[in-house]
């Protein structure tokens, strides 16, 4: 700048220096720098005692985001979401409906973490006193509003085949005679009541005993 005369400057040590950890940085920075959300060893899947309507959330750390800025951090996250209640930890609005995908959020004060349900991918309608959000994953009921049996490990989802359930086979997507692998001629077949919109793909499998298939992800192939 302009400034004239004799000028100091002074540096400084810190007694008992250390490594510091990104969680702990990322707690002293939350409230200066935007972080990218993300969910650091996160699982979900029915709970054990009420699968039907409850599901159990963990991540090893989370960063959650809101419109307007900052972060909520937390570390050892452990939430069970009950979707027959409405609010912090159950659903955002309304009651569990039928064959219908409810999206899975984890939510946060700043100092407190919880789950949330929501029929909204992008934006679940927040309890009072949150302001953080994450969306990590889905969820769909049945036609009697039962959750399927699933689990998520990280970013892949995958159906849990119990026995006595809603889910005691693996869902069947298309079955039978359909189109033709000489032409070719293809047939659509219908995903929306088996993987959420938000699905990036989808992993399965097809199978016969006597003829021949072919699977592409549009009818360009052949």
């Amino acid at each position: 700048g302009t400034q004239s005369g004799a000028h100091a400057g002074y540096s400084y040590a810190m007694a008992g220096e250390q490594d510091l950890s990104f969680p702990y940085l990322g707690q002293q920075l939350t409230s200066f720098v935007s972080q990218t959300p993300m969910a650091v060893g996160l699982t979900s899947k029915n709970n054990a005692a009420t699968p039907d309507t409850k599901i159990d959330v963990t991540a090893l750390y989370a960063i959650l985001s809101s419109f307007s800025g900052g972060n909520g951090v937390h570390s050892g996250v452990s939430v069970t979401i009950n979707a027959t209640t409405v609010g912090a930890n159950g659903i955002d609005a309304g009651a569990l409906a039928n064959s219908t995908w409810y999206y899975v959020w984890l939510i946060s004060t700043g100092t407190t973490v919880a789950g949330l349900l929501s029929l909204s991918s992008t934006a679940p309608t927040l309890p009072a006193g949150y302001f953080y959000a994450l969306r990590v994953g889905a969820a769909r009921t049945d036609a009697s509003s039962k959750f399927y049996r699933f689990i998520q490990t990280g970013r892949r989802t995958q159906y849990v085949v119990t026995a006595g359930t809603n889910t005691a086979t693996m869902p069947q997507m298309g079955t039978g005679v359909s189109g033709n692998v000489v032409t070719p001629t293809w047939t659509a077949i219908a995903v929306a009541n088996f993987v959420p919109p938000t699905a990036p793909e989808i992993n399965g499998t097809v199978q016969s005993s006597s003829s021949t298939i072919i699977v592409a992800p549009n009818n360009g192939y052949g």
